[in-house]
């Protein structure tokens, strides 16, 4: 059993969750919010959520230290005994030789590859056909030794494939996971992969997290079938032991529908301001599950689904917490 975790933003904004392993997004627009949050995933279910203990705006080691340093302050200002894993969305562009163990002395544990488009090491899922550079290869290397697992989620489909056989060909031991990303071969958004890369990570012994977010599901289609559409894929091309939520979404009471708007355009104006690379649209989950008892609900779902609560239970938890445990704590 995860211990309780509870997160205190100031007096205004307080999170409190349950046997819940993740990787806090802080959200500016969230924590301006007036008023209070009461957060109540399902107990003994785990999810990736949303993944990152610094906005992927923060590009140099400095402001990531600041911002991861800001962030941690806060846990550690938490009284009861807590279980977070920290991330990054994409690696500092500035780092050297050591940035990675400085990095994983200041308790992060997983780091992407690229956020979007082309950087120096590669290219993210907006530039799907960049490969991994040289500077890739050293940058995995450099995590590797510092015990960092390698999170695919934003890489273009060259440079994830790139990664996947050169760290297969370096023998590195190495941890590769997929946060939040969906399958391909079901919807074709570039923040998906093909099957190809599914199985490389669960060659590694790898996690691929089934994100919930209707835009990276499906091209219209709001409801909670398309999850069940790209889970049934993911079944048959890597099993059971190597799939487990990765929501992308938060834990918190339902906002209104004009604070759901206002902080989709301040997201989309940060990280999408043409509307043309991420797609993302409103509403952001299917209704059944947009609630703090997603999981829960989840749950239910694949158990009635699958009729199987074996099955239900590995995927809403009990993969990610034996994975974290042994490879991310």
């Amino acid at each position: 059993m995860v211990p309780r975790l509870t997160i205190l933003f100031g007096k205004e904004f307080i999170v409190h969750t349950a046997d819940l392993m993740a990787f806090p997004f802080p959200q500016k627009q969230l924590m301006e919010r007036k008023g209070t949050f009461q957060v109540h995933p399902a107990l003994g279910s785990l999810d990736f959520m949303q993944v990152t203990s610094v906005p992927p705006n923060k590009v140099g080691i400095v402001g990531i230290l600041e911002a991861h340093d800001w962030f941690r302050s806060i846990m550690r200002s938490v009284r009861i005994p807590t279980v977070v894993v920290y991330g990054l969305q994409q690696p500092p562009l500035d780092g050297g030789p050591s940035d990675m163990k400085v990095l994983s002395a200041e308790g992060i544990r997983v780091v992407g590859l690229a956020y979007q488009g082309p950087n120096k090491f590669g290219g993210g899922f907006a530039a799907p056909n960049v490969p991994l550079t040289d500077e890739g290869r050293s940058l995995l290397r450099r995590m590797s030794e510092a015990g960092i697992a390698v999170d695919l989620s934003h890489a273009g489909h060259r440079m994830a494939l790139d990664a996947l056989s050169y760290l297969e060909y370096a023998a590195f031991p190495s941890r590769v996971i997929v946060t939040h990303s969906g399958c391909y071969d079901v919807h074709p958004h570039l923040r998906n992969f093909p099957d190809e890369v599914f199985r490389g990570v669960a060659k590694h012994r790898g996690l691929i997290g089934l994100p919930t977010v209707t835009w990276m599901l499906h091209g219209s289609d709001n409801t909670l079938e398309p999850f069940f559409q790209h889970l049934d894929h993911l079944l048959q091309v890597v099993g059971r032991e190597h799939i487990c939520i990765g929501s992308d979404g938060g834990y918190y009471e339902p906002l209104s529908l004009e604070e759901e708007q206002a902080l989709h355009d301040a997201m989309t104006r940060m990280l999408d301001p043409t509307g043309v690379i991420f797609h993302a649209r409103l509403p952001g989950e299917a209704e059944e599950i947009h609630h703090p008892k997603r999981l829960e609900v989840l749950a239910e779902r694949i158990a009635k689904r699958y009729k199987s609560w074996g099955l239900a239970e590995r995927i809403v938890g009990g993969n990610l917490y034996e994975y974290g445990r042994k490879f991310l704590c």
